[in-house]
């Protein structure tokens, strides 16, 4: 079974978490920024999922960049450095 990770703004939690239902239905192991969603501190939970992210099991990373607010695609400042933290 494939690991797959999702990031993005917790703005955006609730679709984050739909995305999660969705590939967890179509047989996906999905590995979420939980820290964040349980609510610790930003720099521990950060952490935490960037250590998640550049895992060498973890071989499909899934950026939910939904809307936020009227920012369309809203990539944030610590999605994007997840993005950059794994890439080769």
């Amino acid at each position: 079974m494939q690991n797959i990770v999702l990031c993005g703004s917790m703005k955006v939690k609730d679709k984050i978490l739909e995305v999660s239902d969705v590939l967890k239905s179509m047989g996906y192991n999905v590995l979420l920024p939980e820290e964040c969603m349980r609510g610790e501190k930003k720099v521990i939970a950060s952490r935490a999922h960037l250590d998640r992210i550049c895992n060498p099991n973890n071989e499909i990373i899934l950026v939910v960049n939904a809307s936020k607010g009227d920012k369309e695609n809203y990539i944030g400042p610590n999605t994007f450095a997840e993005i950059v933290k794994c890439t080769p």
